[in-house]
């Protein structure tokens, strides 16, 4: 796991970000700069996507919902009871954003403290490995010419030997 600037790793950055779109937009935009200008990270940059999806979804919902209270204020007289329930779906909303962004917050942090764990010491056995053993090398005869007229034959391995030759060619057997 990769460790950022500030010396933490991946995914506790990115749960420090949803922790910054819980307190405004001004801190998570922040470290998303400071992510996008600093930090080079495949998994940061995915966060950030995901936080800014999360924030800007929410807030466009939430300024529509302001738009149409608005439109009715200017046309109807009294609209105590539409207020009542725009008010109830705003707090549905920030409650549900917060939901959201906080349950983003422990599932980054439990996958950043978790990356910090060493791996499991446990190695499996495996089955011991055969030496190959290699052939052993088998002796073999010598070709034997048929035997020339006056030839002679070495006493230790049979080979032909010519006339007046004093070593065997095969085995370096001194002849005579």
């Amino acid at each position: 796991m990769n460790k950022t600037k500030l010396g933490i790793n991946e995914y506790l950055f990115v749960a420090l970000i949803f922790v910054g779109a819980i307190w405004g937009v001004t801190p998570m935009l922040g470290l998303m700069l400071f992510a996008a200008v600093v930090e080079k990270s495949e998994i940061i940059n995915a966060g950030s996507k995901m936080a800014l999806i999360i924030k800007v979804g929410f807030l466009l919902v939430q300024s529509c919902l302001n738009f149409i209270e608005e439109i009715v204020r200017t046309f109807a007289d009294d609209a105590s009871g539409f207020y009542r329930v725009m008010n109830k779906i705003d707090y549905f909303l920030d409650a549900a954003l917060l939901c959201t962004l906080i349950v983003f917050v422990i599932i980054n942090g439990v996958k950043g403290l978790g990356a910090n764990k060493p791996a499991s010491t446990y190695v499996q056995p495996q089955a011991p490995v055969q030496p190959v053993q290699a052939a052993a090398p088998q002796a073999q005869a010598p070709a034997q010419a048929a035997p020339q007229a006056g030839a002679t034959v070495c006493p230790k391995c049979g080979n032909n030997v010519n006339p007046g030759t004093t070593f065997c060619a095969a085995c370096g057997t001194r002849i005579q």
